[in-house]
């Protein structure tokens, strides 16, 4: 991928203003300037010339999300949520949309500086970062379970 990558990220909606980074050497500097708040903050993060393709985290202090859309992907998986490889007990909430009360699951609250290495991994690839695993959460159709855990609905199977 071109170290040319051109990134626009926001946080919080469309009220407040995009960032663009038009470097990678700019890249850290947009990802740590949208990682500074302290109270429940949504960001979104997309690559110019990948209109069908974007991150959105979640996060509150010293934890956050992520969720990685690629619709080039659909029908099949092109949604997932990104996994903790050491699950936090008893993680803060971390609303996917804050508004909307829609949280992520527990399995997917990552400490802020991992989550920070997964969004400088999407926004300086290109492609849906490789550092951590990754649930296929389409439509964010994902279900807590009683033990805490994530449970992503069966797709009915359609013929073909």
């Amino acid at each position: 991928m071109s170290d040319q990558l051109v990134v626009n990220a926001n946080h919080n909606g469309l009220a407040y203003p995009i960032i663009t980074a038009r470097h990678i050497n700019q890249t850290a500097w947009l990802v740590d300037a949208l990682l500074r708040e302290h109270a429940h903050t949504e960001t979104w993060f997309t690559i110019e010339g990948q209109p069908r393709r974007w991150m959105r985290t979640g996060y509150h202090g010293t934890y956050g999300a992520a969720l990685f859309v690629d619709e080039t992907a659909a029908p099949n998986d092109w949604a997932w949520a990104a996994l903790n490889p050491e699950p936090i007990t008893g993680p803060p909430t971390i609303y996917y949309d804050q508004p909307a009360e829609t949280i992520f699951p527990s399995a997917c609250v990552l400490p802020l500086g991992l989550l920070r290495e997964v969004i400088l991994e999407w926004v300086q690839t290109g492609d849906r970062p490789i550092s951590v695993d990754w649930i296929p959460v389409n439509g964010l159709s994902w279900e807590l379970t009683e033990d805490g855990g994530v449970h992503v609905p069966q797709r009915p199977r359609t013929a073909l």
